[in-house]
């Protein structure tokens, strides 16, 4: 019921209005709606689905990308909606207004958003008061990045991303995100191999209650570049890897190029994205060790969008765009069409990762 109304209802009102605006005011909202969680039933559940991202157990594969919840707000809400873990964040060293406004835009012929935030947040010390006082033990990762705030000028890129880390480091969270990959702010892609390296140095040796680390990969990075993130971050001990950021490509979009142009840059989000980010998670497979894991992102709106990036080699994937244009029963829907699918080929969450590299094709799970 709550999917029709939201299909037939809320999104074609919501689609009228700023992009941004809607998502402000509908979680605000949605958080208003704590008492009826139970009675929305907006999680779907199965032994199958069960699976563990850095040791730690979830309740399905399905997380929150980062961008959604910048400030820690929405933990509730987003819980409640069915998800197993969210991703906080972006969230700098000072805080941050972002770039100017209109910097979230619709390309609903394609299932798609172009966003040009710039890391709005309200800062790393205010975001880590409010996870201390927040009682809800739903799992949740940070992602920290390098401050982008002219008011605030960044010398040393190693020390500010450092002084997020140490804000956060002793916080009972699931992993921290290290994002090198933000294509809205100035510095973009961190290209430097020494500048990775002296930064993955500098918060290995900071972290001292071994909190899991992954590093958020771009897909419009060069192959040699994945290859000396994935090496460092061998060297390094980290978790694993986010496979993979918005991208700034434009290519094969149904949207017209005159409505592109005047929206202008940003990182393109949706399912464009799915298939340049699972050939970036089949790439990373090869690389990493045995033992590091792969959280998908990127297209995924359905069930079968969650089983290729799982069987590509993605231990859990993280969606945000797909449930911006699914709506609340996202995830119900999601993992019930997953259950089927693993179901028909006797399969389970755990038991489908990376099977791809195993012989298999896409081909054989029609």
């Amino acid at each position: 019921m709550i999917d029709l109304i939201y299909q037939k209802i809320l999104k074609p009102v919501f689609f009228c209005f700023d992009p941004e605006l809607i998502h402000k005011y509908s979680m605000l909202g949605f958080q208003y709606l704590k008492p009826i969680y139970p009675v929305l039933n907006l999680n779907y559940s199965h032994p199958d689905l069960k699976t563990k991202l850095a040791n730690k157990p979830l309740a399905n594969p399905i997380g929150l990308a980062s961008g959604f919840d910048k400030n820690a707000l929405y933990l509730d809400g987003i819980s409640a909606m069915g998800f197993a873990f969210e991703e906080i964040g972006s969230v700098t060293r000072y805080p941050s207004a972002g770039n100017p406004k209109p910097r979230l835009f619709r390309l609903i012929e394609d299932d798609a958003l172009i966003n040009r935030m710039g890391l709005n947040n309200i800062g790393i010390e205010s975001v880590r008061q409010r996870l201390i006082q927040h009682k809800n033990n739903f799992p949740y990762g940070i992602n920290i990045a390098k401050t982008n705030n002219l008011a605030y000028p960044v010398d040393n890129e190693i020390e500010d991303i450092l002084a997020c880390f140490n804000y956060v480091k002793d916080l009972n969270c699931l992993y921290i995100a290290i994002n090198l990959s933000c294509p809205n702010t100035k510095s973009g892609i961190i290209q430097e191999g020494k500048l990775i390296n002296d930064l993955l140095k500098e918060i290995y040796q900071a972290n001292t209650n071994n909190l899991p680390i992954f590093l958020k990969l771009s897909p419009d990075s060069s192959a040699d570049l994945v290859e000396t993130f994935v090496d460092l971050g061998i060297r390094y001990k980290v978790q694993g890897y986010i496979c993979g950021n918005t991208s700034l490509t434009r290519v094969d979009l149904k949207t017209k190029t005159t409505l592109l142009t005047s929206y202008g840059i940003g990182g393109l989000s949706g399912k464009p994205l799915k298939k340049l980010n699972i050939n970036l998670v089949k790439t990373v497979f090869k690389l990493k060790l045995a033992d590091q894991e792969i959280i998908g992102c990127g297209g995924i709106f359905t069930g079968n969008d969650v089983f290729q990036y799982l069987i590509a080699g993605a231990n859990v994937v993280q969606a945000y765009t797909g449930f911006i244009y699914q709506g609340p029963a996202f995830t119900h829907k999601a993992n019930l069409e997953l259950f089927k699918i693993l179901n028909k080929y006797d399969l389970t969450v755990e038991k489908s990762i990376g099977i791809l590299h195993d012989g298999f094709s896409f081909g054989d799970f029609p």
